[in-house]
């Protein structure tokens, strides 16, 4: 497992116990991408590496997230088409 793996499960594995208990859906995605962003400030990367790593963490949140298909299309096209 390379370190940019390790690192995005540590991530991940914080993600998950911040976000517990919140639904995924448009009105909380912005308070998800903070979690996601406070998270990536604690591991050991660092400019334009924080960014992509902090969307790769909201997108598999929202991947996994248990709601509809429509949603989740929604929420994957704000944040693949750069607007989150």
């Amino acid at each position: 497992m390379s370190e940019t793996d390790n690192i995005f499960e540590f991530c991940m594995a914080e993600l998950k116990k911040r976000v517990e208990g919140i639904e995924v859906n448009a009105d909380t995605i912005i308070e998800i991408l903070k979690y996601a962003m406070e998270v990536v400030e604690l591991s050991k990367a660092k400019g334009k590496a924080q960014r992509d790593l902090a969307i790769k963490l909201v997108r598999k949140v929202v991947v996994d997230a248990p709601i509809a298909d429509e949603k989740e299309k929604l929420l994957l096209d704000l944040i693949d088409n750069g607007i989150l």
